[in-house]
């Protein structure tokens, strides 16, 4: 990684990090700051993107085909080493993985063809199943031996805490609350 990739955010609006620690814990402030302030942020860290933070912003700039295109969709560029392999795949395919990579008129076929399976009355026949994952991992521990409310916790993430502890979540877990 660059310095200048790794070096702390002096501006928002012209030089955002998607992955500066702060932002991934929270990025709302930053949000906010730049919604009174600069809706549309540029970067050119991890290869260059642009932040809109209004939705009617972001509605203009999805209706923005070609000049912004779904075909790479990735924030950050993919390594270099798979680069020739993702090259010989959207030879083969036409997209990475549509829809999320096509445009319009691709596009609509693809989601026509999914958005069955993702209406309310077909998501609920898996809840019953989903609830019981969910569950089922909620005092899992990951390969750092913390559980979901650990990682709350430590986060200080309080509206967290509060859903996993009211979905059942264990506060006596010898995971819970380690630091």
């Amino acid at each position: 990684m660059s310095d200048e990739q790794s070096s702390s955010v002096k501006d928002w609006a012209t030089d955002y990090d998607i992955f500066d620690e702060e932002y991934v814990k929270d990025p709302s402030p930053v949000w906010k700051e730049l919604r009174d302030r600069c809706p549309i942020a540029h970067t050119t860290r991890w290869g260059g993107s642009w932040l809109p933070t209004k939705y009617a912003d972001l509605q203009k700039m999805v209706r923005m085909v070609p000049a912004l295109s779904s075909q790479s969709p990735n924030v950050v560029p993919p390594d270099p080493e798979l680069r020739e392999e993702l090259i010989a795949e959207l030879k083969e395919y036409g997209s990475d993985s549509p829809p999320i990579t096509s445009d319009p008129p691709e596009q609509i076929s693809y989601r026509r063809l999914i958005l069955p399976f993702f209406n309310p009355k077909s998501v609920d026949k898996y809840r019953e199943e989903t609830e019981q994952l969910c569950d089922k991992l909620i005092d899992k521990p990951n390969a750092k031996e913390e559980t979901p409310l650990t990682i709350a916790i430590q986060e200080k993430n309080q509206e967290w805490v509060q859903l996993l502890l009211q979905k059942g979540a264990d506060p006596f877990s010898t995971h819970a609350g380690q630091e």
